[in-house]
């Protein structure tokens, strides 16, 4: 036992410095896990690394840090999945949530968000939605409610129908590539971000004040939600895959845009 000990330290240790030495070398589209919840999973940390894709970890502290651009896309999608249970979300929700924000001082975002508020003021071409009652899932489950476990599992993705202006939501078995799909954890970040709280009966009064709106603009190539509460309007891009929005690269063609599944 003594041996199996030091051995699994020289692993560990030896990771760690590899690992520490290429930490400067994380994209911007990176994802944290929580070692404690690889251990109450059932596994250890260094059988958990050996199985992770090369390259993919980038950083060992503070935290353990996923780049998700050194994951192929197609398979970004299950490594979420299956790895949903041991993400630290506590400290993803703010990567999530600004990978997706349009900013307003930026003009091509600014576009964006114009086109966004045509669709949905002028033209009524929307789907609206309060946060108390947005389900996600094949089962519609309140998403603040289901394990983290099931986070990647469902998806919702928007979807124009061109009837009379019909945008509606629909539930996913998975994620499904080039469609406007968008996560639990997306729509948990956000209302992290606003600080509204879940887990009580009183926090529905706060869940009823926050409203989402999905709409497509540019010909149905790009989706925007727009959230409001209170004073707050924020504008997200959740087109292609979930993760890097169009928006971010929208100079390069399709097939130059990298593409992650946050």
């Amino acid at each position: 036992m003594k041996n199996y000990f030091t051995l699994m330290l020289v692993v560990v240790g030896s990771f760690c410095s590899h690992q520490n030495l290429i930490a400067q070398n994380c994209s911007d589209n990176i994802i944290y896990v929580d070692t404690k919840l690889i251990t109450d999973s059932g596994t250890t940390v260094p059988i958990w690394i050996s199985k992770q894709p090369s390259n993919s970890i980038c950083a060992t502290t503070p935290l353990l840090t996923i780049d998700l651009e050194k994951i192929p896309e197609l398979d970004i999608p299950a490594w979420l999945r299956d790895n949903s249970d041991v993400i630290d979300f506590e400290h993803s929700f703010p990567l999530i949530e600004k990978t997706h924000l349009l900013d307003s001082s930026n003009p091509d975002h600014a576009k964006y968000i114009q086109d966004a508020d045509y669709q949905i003021i002028v033209e009524k071409n929307f789907y609206g939605i309060t946060f108390k009652d947005l389900k996600i899932g094949l089962n519609e489950v309140i998403y603040t409610k289901m394990p983290q476990s099931e986070y990647y599992k469902n998806y919702k993705r928007a979807v124009d129908e061109n009837i009379f202006h019909g945008v509606k939501l629909k539930s996913t078995n998975g994620f499904i590539f080039d469609k406007h799909n968008f996560s639990a954890p997306l729509l948990l970040s956000i209302i992290s971000k606003l600080g509204i709280k879940y887990g009580q009966v009183e926090d529905e009064v706060e869940q009823d004040k926050c409203y989402f709106q999905f709409t497509f603009i540019n010909n149905d190539e790009e989706a925007v939600m727009k959230v409001s509460y209170k004073d707050k309007v924020m504008y997200y891009d959740f087109s292609d895959e979930p993760g890097r929005a169009k928006s971010k690269t929208m100079n390069k063609t399709k097939k130059e845009i990298i593409k992650n599944s946050l």
